[in-house]
């Protein structure tokens, strides 16, 4: 029964991975423990072996790369094995060398081997909190061997640990089969420069197993070829932009120039087309300006001279008149003969101013056309109404003297007699009044002139 129930447990520690055999090895004084650290079937390097004698440090061990352990342990102490390794699992073993005998065989106790596992998500490793097996010294054997009291309470526990254990590794596998194909696919991105894609792939792989570098490498050596990318771009970007900018603003600086040089050709052409202009202009209005004081000046000349032969014509005709008269009027004989002689020298005198009054007034209209030319230059509309105007008014005016001529030739066969001398002096009086309004109507000086004299004919 007892053999029964040790080939259980040998095959319970056999699903967990902790095979135990005995045998005897010469050591005085001293278990020997033998055992071998192991991860996913090969040594296990790197795991670290504490062990307490009676809860103090007694030995720390580091294994090599098969993974295989040999530790003395002194007899009459109690004993903690715990075998860890960063990233995975810790186990613990305690060993009793109470009271196996000083003169006895020499003991050993082996574990053929203890398996460390990666640690999974989402598992519930509290039982490995807890020591796994137990071995002390039996009397009945004479040898180191497990506790079966704990061991009917760890056969649960034990059974736990064991499809934890099947868990992780089956976990492990599919960790690394992913790692692997995350390597391939960020691999094959990087080679095509998928550097986004490949950067995905490196860091599934890295949280897959975050203890590789070469994930970690990979990934720190595409951001430098993407920052080194993104310079390059950068500083292409900003040379194109600066040579764009020097492009455009030549262009602008040549635009600009040729927009000036068009404008200032184009005033000059304009300045030069005004003043152009302006002179043909000012010279027409110089030319009308001077020919209308030259026809002005020709028809003062033409009025004062018809003025003269009529004033002659009419003295020859008052004095005709005035002799016949004279013979007809017996009384009034000698006071007609004064009254003539008076005439004669006041229309002598009248006369002889008329024609001053009528030659200083065509020179004074010469002058004052010759400056109201100058003056006037930019005023010639106006000048144009009031010759309009003019017009108007010596065509009225030729009207009502026509009309005053006929009343005037009836009333003067009358009272020619009568009128003579005062005639004359009115004749005098309004040659006078006519020489001043002509200084200061140019416009209308010859149609009132003209006026005036055929009146003056017309009364006389």
């Amino acid at each position: 029964m007892r053999n029964t129930f040790r080939g259980y447990i040998r095959i319970l520690f056999i699903c967990v991975l902790l095979t135990v055999s005995l045998s005897s090895f010469a050591q005085e004084k001293a278990v020997r423990f033998n055992t071998k650290i192991e991860k996913g079937g090969n040594g296990c390097g790197g795991a670290n072996i504490t062990i307490t004698q009676n809860g103090k440090p007694f030995q720390t061990i580091v294994t090599n790369d098969d993974g295989k352990v040999k530790i003395d342990l002194p007899y009459g102490y109690n004993y903690l094995i715990v075998v860890s390794k960063v990233q995975l699992c810790t186990k613990r073993f305690e060993i009793s060398t109470v009271n196996v005998p000083i003169d006895g065989n020499p003991q050993v106790f082996a574990i053929e081997a203890i398996t460390l596992f990666e640690l999974q998500k989402g598992i519930d490793y509290s039982v490995l909190n807890k020591t796994l097996v137990k071995a002390a010294y039996d009397k009945k054997s004479n040898s180191i061997d497990y506790d079966e009291n704990y061991i009917n309470q760890m056969l649960g526990e034990l059974d736990k640990l064991r499809k934890l254990e099947a868990e992780a590794v089956a976990k492990a596998k599919e960790a690394e089969a992913n790692y692997k194909a995350a390597i391939v696919a960020g691999d094959k991105s990087f080679q095509k420069k998928e550097w986004q894609a490949s950067i995905s792939s490196y860091q599934q792989a890295s949280l897959l197993k975050p203890e590789e570098n070469y994930p970690k490498d990979q990934i720190a050596q595409i951001n430098k070829i993407m920052a080194d990318d993104a310079a390059k771009a950068k500083a292409d970007a900003d040379a194109k932009a600066k040579a764009d900018a020097e492009a455009a603003a030549k262009k602008k600086a040549e635009a600009d120039a040729a927009a000036a040089k068009a404008a200032a050709e184009a005033k000059a052409k304009a300045d030069a087309d005004a003043a152009a202009k302006a002179k043909a202009e000012a010279d027409a209005k110089a030319k009308a300006d001077a020919d209308a004081a030259a026809k002005a000046k020709a028809d003062a000349d033409a009025a004062a001279a018809k003025a003269k032969a009529d004033a002659d014509a009419k003295a020859k005709a008052d004095a005709d008149a005035a002799a016949k008269a004279k013979a007809d009027a017996d009384a009034a004989a000698k006071a007609k003969a004064d009254a003539d002689a008076a005439a004669a020298k006041a229309k002598a005198e009248a006369d002889a101013k008329a024609k001053a009054d009528a030659e200083a007034a065509a020179k004074k209209k010469l002058e004052d056309a010759a400056a109201k030319a100058k003056a006037d230059a930019e005023a010639a509309a106006k000048a144009k109404a009031d010759a309009d105007a003019a017009a108007k008014a010596k065509a009225d005016a030729d009207a009502a003297a026509a009309k005053a001529k006929a009343e005037a030739d009836a009333k003067a066969k009358a009272d020619a007699e009568a009128a003579a001398k005062k005639k004359l002096e009115d004749a005098a009086a309004k040659a006078k009044a006519d020489a001043e309004a002509a200084a200061k109507q140019k416009q209308t000086l010859m149609p009132l002139q003209k006026l005036k004299l055929k009146r003056m004919l017309k009364q006389n």
